[in-house]
């Protein structure tokens, strides 16, 4: 044995090298193998066995240790922080909602609430923003072979992000979900009947979720008003509220519109689980909408391949209704 590292299909590792993709490649044969950093997707067909890896020749920028804000209030500026070397250009991209971006110079020398000047940390604050936002942001950092950026371009997300604080009473979980207001609303009007999606944005606490895609779901309920919606998360991201016993990447969003009592799925689901059945987790939760009330709905995990693996439901024919949900003749 020569070397050996642990590593991951899921950020910040490369998420394309996973079986049937590029093969993983340590950009310098020094660097220090266990960092995500180290290693990046072979740029060949397949992989170069026998050859030289197809990065080792980049020499890029390093960019680790992006801070992620939390619990950020509309008077804070908060600084977005990160630890960059090999650039001679380092910069910040954000963006407020579904605005344009700004791209201004991130630096190091002790006024930008890098910390000390000169220690390869490199900051810029970000102007406050109103109750309800989100921000979305990216570093990146250029030298004379390219261009670095965090989140990396092959990642399964294109943004970090935030949520500026809001004043919310309520006795329910909280699910923030941004998308663009013309695309949610051709979602609505012209693909209520297909599986047509657009991207959107998942968040929920200190947690953003960037470039998960959404589409309206359901048989009876995709004519009515309120619609019921399918939320598949990037690759290699999940989400896990207090009191899931596992996180998941696909999940639905179920509307209550059929339902006068608003808690007649839930309660028989739940009675379901008491007699042996297994389900899926299910719980009410209180929808916003690009920082708005958009409505009571009902949060339930999808049925998807993790759900049957670990309930025993991996072979054989799995209906839902009547879909097949596996392809077993």
């Amino acid at each position: 044995t020569v070397d050996t590292v642990d590593y991951d299909d899921a950020s910040p590792w490369p998420i394309t090298p996973d079986g049937s993709g590029p093969s993983l490649e340590l950009q310098d044969p020094e660097s220090d193998n266990p960092l995500a950093v180290s290693w990046k997707a072979s740029l060949a067909n397949g992989g170069t066995p026998l050859a030289g890896n197809s990065v080792s020749d980049l020499d890029l920028p390093v960019i680790t240790d992006v801070s992620k804000p939390t619990d950020v209030q509309d008077t804070d500026t908060p600084t977005i922080t990160a630890h960059i070397s090999g650039g001679t250009s380092n910069s910040l991209t954000y963006k407020v909602m579904f605005g344009s971006e700004t791209t201004v110079a991130m630096l190091d020398d002790g006024a930008h609430g890098d910390g000390a000047s000169g220690d390869g940390v490199f900051g810029f604050s970000i102007p406050a923003q109103t109750a309800g936002d989100l921000i979305r942001y990216k570093v990146s950092s250029v030298n004379n072979n390219g261009t670095s950026t965090s989140p990396s371009i092959d990642d399964s997300i294109i943004y970090y992000g935030y949520t500026v604080q809001d004043t919310i009473t309520t006795q329910l979980p909280i699910l923030q979900w941004f998308i663009d207001p013309d695309e949610l609303e051709d979602l609505v009007e012209n693909h209520s009947q297909d599986d047509f999606s657009y991207s959107c944005v998942i968040a929920y606490g200190n947690t953003v979720i960037d470039n998960a895609s959404v589409h309206i779901k359901g048989s009876t309920t995709r004519n009515l008003p309120k619609k019921a919606f399918a939320v598949d998360l990037p690759r290699g991201y999940k989400i896990q509220f207090a009191g899931m016993t596992t996180p998941i990447d696909e999940f639905h969003l179920n509307s209550t519109a059929l339902d006068n009592t608003k808690v007649a799925d839930v309660l028989a689901w739940d009675l379901a689980k008491q007699i042996g059945m297994p389900t899926t987790q299910m719980f009410k939760i209180r929808l916003q909408g690009n920082s708005s009330f958009y409505g009571l709905y009902t949060f339930a995990e999808e049925y998807d391949k993790q759900w049957r693996d670990s309930n025993d439901y991996s072979e054989g024919s799995f209906y839902k209704g009547t879909q097949k949900r596996t392809r077993e003749s």
